[in-house]
């Protein structure tokens, strides 16, 4: 799921259960998310990726998605 807003684009989900990844499922949602965002006016394209997911970052990594800020929140 994606959405965008002006310039500002986000992909909000992206999950491919466990006995399908390295399958290039997962390349293919993104490179039509990342289309369907620039289509739509987004340069500026963000991920949250949640805590405990960090194993993900060498995926966006590849799209040249980096890890840019950190959001804590209270308990």
């Amino acid at each position: 799921m994606s959405s965008v807003g002006g310039d500002e684009g986000e992909i909000e989900s992206l999950f491919v259960l466990e006995e399908y990844r390295g399958k290039s499922i997962g390349d293919a949602f993104m490179e039509k998310s990342i289309e369907w965002l620039k289509k739509r006016g987004g340069t500026k394209i963000n991920i949250k990726v949640a805590e405990g997911n960090e194993k993900a970052f060498g995926f966006y990594e590849k799209y040249g998605f980096y890890l840019s800020s950190y959001n804590l929140r209270r308990r």
